[in-house]
């Protein structure tokens, strides 16, 4: 289902003199796809497992928390988990599923982004299948991760391969389904 959203900016340049005065004006963000980036995680994943996390600043239910300034880090203070890293999703009903977007963590620190993935899916929680590998870029900015087909699944497990500084981290500030 394709919602419409109504959106108004006000662009304020700053200039070199300081004067914040600019110019405004509205932004037309022409076919902008908002349903999956304002698509509440909440109310469509839950996190059922997950191999490593640091507890209190990276817990796991943040990558599906709706907010991206929270982050699912593995384990760094005491002790640190090793490769591959896993978060296992319950999407709490059996979807028609074209793929996943994930979001880097975006505090400006580059600990833990992901370098190579795959992607598992079942229907029972038992049997998997997988339906997508690959390199994410080294960037916080969103991502898809695209099945190449339509694969029906209720639960998702997103596995973290390496990470693109070679350190034993994983981190990720948001998780969805792309439906």
């Amino acid at each position: 289902m394709n919602r419409v959203y109504d959106f108004s900016f006000v662009i304020r340049p700053e200039l070199r003199s300081g004067d914040k005065s600019g110019c405004q004006g509205l932004v037309s963000l022409p076919n902008a796809n908002l349903d999956r980036a304002l698509n509440d995680n909440q109310d469509n994943l839950t996190v059922i497992e997950c191999s490593s996390m640091e507890p209190s600043d990276g817990a796991a239910d943040y990558v599906c928390d709706n907010n991206p300034d929270t982050f699912w880090h593995t384990r760094w203070r005491v002790t640190q988990g090793k490769y591959p890293h896993s978060l296992t999703f319950d999407a709490k009903r059996e979807r028609n599923l074209k793929g996943l977007w994930c979001l880097g963590r975006g505090d400006g620190t580059r600990n833990g982004r992901v370098k190579n993935y795959s992607v598992e899916t079942s229907l029972d929680g038992k049997t998997w299948t997988q339906v997508a590998s690959g390199i994410l870029k080294n960037t916080a900015e969103q991502q898809d991760i695209r099945f190449g087909k339509t694969v029906r699944a209720r639960y998702i497990r997103f596995r973290a391969e390496s990470e693109h500084f070679g350190q034993d981290y994983a981190s990720m500030a948001e998780i969805g389904l792309i439906e």
